[in-house]
Order: C-alpha cells, then structure tokens, then sequence
C-alpha cells in the first residue's frame, strides 16, 4: 500500500512537467488509486489500467501520448514483464518503472536486466514513488514557444 505524501511542512513539492504523461498498471485498486493522486498531485498526468489486457488497449492507441509506464511485475493476467515487451512493440523506448511486493526476479536477457534496475518494492510511500519515478521516467522537456 502507498502511504499519503508527508512533505514536513517543507512547502509544497517540486511540481512534474505538466506534459508528462504515465500509465499506472497495477491490479491492486488502492495502490493504483494512491499512486496516481501522489502523481497527480506532483503534476503528471496518470492514467490507470488494472490488468495488463487493459493496459495494452491503451498502449495501442495512436492518440495517447505517454511518457512513462508504472507497472506491477505480477499482474493475473500476464506478468509485467510480458507486458512490457508487448508495450515496445506500440511504444519502444518508453520508459518503465517496475513495482511489486516481491523481489524482482532473475532476468537472463541483457535489456531485462537493464529494465529491471528501475524497481521500486512495494509497500512504498508516496516520496519514494515519487523519487523513483523521478529518477527513472525522466520527464519530457517543455516544448518551446
């Protein structure tokens, strides 16, 4: 479970590029629901899937811009890994960050393994989320005037 963002009453926290754009992929409603209001507060936009089926309806889609995938390695329907190599695909070079409750497993392939490096364990708190979201799904640029 994602507990509710503390900022220490250091004001209010550094807001993401408005342009950014994440898919939160996690089968589980309360981490979904918490992650992207964390997210939504910190400025992104963030879209939610529970399934990866789901997931890959919206990945298809030629009008969805997206800058990031958030996705839990164990969803009921096809591991997160699966998904994420379905999603490049429609979308190659899209960053992820991986989530779970367990540890992630072992990956042969060397572009998995690369992949698995932006993992976060669940339960996290929103600041940690919101770190490893920053760290590993860079957000866009603005776009110039």
């Amino acid at each position: 479970m994602v507990a509710r963002r503390t900022n220490g009453g250091n004001g209010p926290a550094p807001r993401a590029n408005r342009m950014s754009t994440l898919l939160v992929i996690d089968d589980e409603p309360v981490v979904r629901r918490v992650a992207c209001q964390t997210l939504r507060e910190a400025g992104y936009t963030c879209l939610e899937a529970d399934s990866a089926l789901a997931a890959l309806e919206q990945l298809q889609s030629d009008r969805l811009r997206l800058d990031g995938l958030v996705v839990d390695i164990r969803l009921p329907d096809m591991s997160g890994l699966n998904l994420v190599r379905l999603a490049r695909v429609h979308r190659p070079g899209t960053p992820v960050l991986f989530i779970s409750g367990y540890a992630p497993p072992e990956a042969t392939e060397p572009e998995l393994q690369r992949l698995l490096q932006a993992f976060l364990a669940k339960p996290f708190t929103s600041d940690q989320l919101l770190g490893a979201v920053r760290e590993y799904l860079p957000t866009p640029q603005s776009a110039k005037p």
